[in-house]
């Protein structure tokens, strides 16, 4: 009898199989994880495009507001604002900003009826190189309204512009030209 103990058969005939068989399966199973990780860089690049998109979104809300309130107070202030080009919010590495443009009826940029307020919201990452823009018009219309003051005692009548013209009850009062801006619509992306 030998002293060396005779090896079972499925050993001794299939030397590193079993080595090759974990390898093919580990390669099997790493084309699923693959496909996976590169579908969740994918969900969150377009989650950040997404987010950046609202941002501008939101700037360019904020540049129709803010010109709106503005334009409540006057025309001059309004054109104020636009003449100083893009007003930022935030600089650095993140930046988000809002630019307007105004255009008068029959513009070909603008409407044909109305007055036309495009503010351009803008933000970017400027390390990772994202950006995202968005638009938002507002059309605007033109109206010209009389309003009455009553006079008071004791001033003149001599402010220019006005219209003098009696109430209803007889008593003498002042007309003014009030020039408004009444919003019309709003379209954006």
């Amino acid at each position: 009898m030998s002293r060396y103990r005779k090896k079972p058969f499925y050993v001794k005939e299939n030397k590193g199989s079993v080595l090759l068989m974990m390898l093919f399966i580990i390669a099997v199973l790493m084309l699923p994880g693959a496909a996976l990780l590169k579908n969740a860089f994918n969900e969150r690049k377009i989650a950040e495009n997404y987010l950046y998109k609202i941002k501008a979104h939101y700037f360019a809300e904020a540049g129709i507001e803010i010109a709106l309130a503005l334009l409540k107070e006057g025309l001059e202030p309004f054109l104020a604002l636009q003449q100083k080009g893009p007003f930022y919010f935030q600089q650095g590495v993140h930046e988000g900003y809002f630019s307007l443009q105004w255009f008068e009826p029959g513009n070909p940029a603008g409407d044909k009826k109305y007055y036309t307020l495009v503010s351009t919201g803008v933000y970017r990452h400027t390390l990772r190189n994202f950006f995202s823009e968005a638009q938002i018009r507002a059309l605007l219309e033109l109206r010209r309204e009389i309003a009455e003051k009553p006079e008071k005692d004791g001033e003149e009548n001599g402010d220019e512009g006005s219209i003098e013209g009696k109430n209803s009850n007889g008593e003498s009062s002042e007309e003014e030209e009030i020039i408004k801006f009444v919003l019309i619509r709003l379209t954006g992306s």
